[in-house]
């Protein structure tokens, strides 16, 4: 009987090793793209979509800048859960959703609402906001989709080299 010995690299052993741990690391590294992808679609949308003087034309998706408070309190942030990995864009804002979906308000507790707009007062019973979706609009751009795929394939293709 023959006996053959093969002696395996201890650095070829590493590789083999990181090729089997590579299916537990995806998410993470797709979690990883999704977080860089994010962070530039944040402020793309952070300049694009919510800075300057307004108002602007609906059709534009964009909003005037008056606090700052919109624009201070957008996030965004991946969860991971089990091998899915979810990506979160929004801001915590009390009116963001109206400025995003729009909305009608009426007065409930006075005749009129009273307010100013370009310094004149104005008094009526009702108010439509138009949806500008300033969020959808830049979330689903196509720059956004090839950014975030971007991202995420590099994550990923990182895992497949040597160190």
């Amino acid at each position: 009987m023959v006996e053959v010995n093969v002696t395996i690299e201890p650095q070829s052993l590493a590789y083999l090793k990181k090729l089997t741990d590579m299916p537990s690391q995806v998410p993470r590294a797709v979690q990883r793209g999704l977080d860089a992808g994010l962070e530039i679609v944040k402020n793309n949308l952070l300049n694009k979509r919510l800075s300057g003087q307004g108002p602007f034309p609906v059709a534009q998706h964009r909003l005037g800048e008056v606090t700052g408070l919109l624009k201070a309190t957008v996030y965004a942030r991946s969860v991971l859960q089990g091998s899915k990995v979810i990506g979160y864009i929004g801001a915590e804002a009390p009116y963001a959703g109206v400025h995003e979906y729009g909305a009608v308000i009426s007065a409930k507790n006075a005749p009129f609402l009273v307010f100013k707009v370009l310094g004149r007062t104005v008094r009526t019973k009702e108010v439509t906001i138009p949806a500008r979706a300033p969020f959808t609009t830049e979330v689903e751009s196509e720059e956004t989709e090839f950014l975030i795929a971007d991202r995420i394939v590099g994550e990923v293709l990182e895992l497949g080299k040597e160190e």
